[in-house]
This record gives structure tokens, C-alpha cells and sequence, in this order.
């Protein structure tokens, strides 16, 4: 959207690549919210949401996170302004289940991801009885792989799930025109496989 667009450690590339390669159809749009050590804040974060917003996205890929609590009213009020407008927010969870924003709020779609999740399979953690209690604090959480797409694959972790959860959306977005944000959500959700504790995700 700008004239600096130069990535200056492959986090946006790498981001890219899962979107495109998974939903080669779509517009992309990037925004830099970051320096070049992969530093944020509530505030960058929050203008990043506002602008990607202006320029029509429906679908927003959050691929960082802040755990600052004292300064989130603003991204707070920047996420529910994504939701306001019929967009989806997708974000990455912090990998330790540690306090960790936008992925927090409830306008947000929370990934995670793991190593032992092959690619091509995502799940989501519903309110299910079957499930454990430790994974209580994971309802309503995606969880898919986080490898990159290349011939040597590395693990990158939840940014580039967040990032082929939302090719997903998008690909749903493409076939279901006519759906909304949540209708979208739902259909996402109904795709998703059940962990299971013993078999885990394998």
C-alpha cells in the first residue's frame, strides 16, 4: 500500500507465500505494522487493523501479537471495528497459552499451531466433553501446522498457521459470496477436525 515495502526479515514473504499458495486467487494487501526486529505495539497494531479496513480487506491476517494489558483500548476498539464491518480477524495465540492481543479479544480468530500437525489438517477446539479440562482454556482456538512452504520445510509456528487459516477463509469467502463473517466462521469450524487427546495431531 506504500512505497516502503521492502522486508527487511522475511516475516511478510513467508506470510505471503502460505496465503498464495493456499488461496492463489485472492488480493492481497500487505501492511507493515513492525521493525525490522519483528517489534510491534498495541498502537501499530491497531492502525495496521484501521488501515487494511479502509482498503476494503474482509479478511485480516494478524501474524503478531502484544501482551502489553495497559495499552490495548485502542486495538481493542480497532478490532471491533473489524467486526462491525463483516470482517474476519484472524491471529496468532501465544504458544504457551500465556496472555497475548489481539488473539485474546473476542472479535478475534485465535490460532495456534504445532510441530507434530501435519500440513493439510487443521482443528478446532469446541466446548466438547470429550476434551480435557487443560484444554479448557483452548475453546474456540484453530490449531494447524506453522511449516513454511518450501522444498526444506522449517517450522515458523503460529504466525503461518494464522496465515493458512485465513487462505481457508479466504477460499470459503470465494465459494460462499453471498455468506457472512460469521456464516463463514461457522463453515470453518464444521471443516475443522476434533483433537483428540490420546491420538493427538497426527
Amino acid at each position: 500500500l506504500a512505497s516502503d515495502f521492502k522486508d527487511a526479515h522475511g516475516h511478510g514473504t513467508e506470510m505471503a507465500a502460505v496465503l498464495l499458495r493456499d488461496a492463489p486467487d485472492i488480493e492481497l494487501k500487505a501492511i507493515k505494522v513492525c521493525s525490522s526486529g519483528l517489534q510491534t505495539s498495541p498502537e501499530a497494531l491497531a492502525a495496521g487493523v484501521e488501515t487494511a479496513l479502509r482498503h476494503g480487506a474482509k479478511i485480516l491476517v494478524v501474524a503478531l501479537s502484544t501482551s502489553d494489558p495497559g495499552r490495548m483500548q485502542l486495538l481493542r476498539s480497532a478490532c471491533s471495528m473489524a467486526a462491525e464491518a463483516g470482517a474476519l480477524l484472524v491471529t496468532c495465540a501465544h504458544p504457551l497459552g500465556e496472555s497475548s492481543f489481539p488473539a485474546d479479544f473476542p472479535e478475534s480468530i485465535a490460532v495456534l499451531s504445532h510441530p507434530d500437525c501435519p500440513k493439510g489438517r487443521f482443528f478446532h477446539f469446541s466446548k466438547s466433553s470429550t476434551q480435557p479440562d487443560a484444554w479448557t482454556a483452548l475453546h474456540g482456538t484453530f490449531l494447524t501446522h506453522g511449516y513454511t512452504h518450501t522444498d526444506s520445510p522449517e517450522y515458523h509456528g503460529a504466525s503461518l498457521a494464522a496465515a493458512s487459516v485465513g487462505a481457508r477463509l479466504a477460499c470459503l469467502a470465494q465459494a460462499l459470496p453471498e455468506a457472512g463473517a460469521q456464516e463463514l466462521l461457522e463453515r470453518l469450524r464444521i471443516q475443522a477436525l476434533s483433537p483428540d487427546p490420546e491420538l493427538g495431531f497426527a
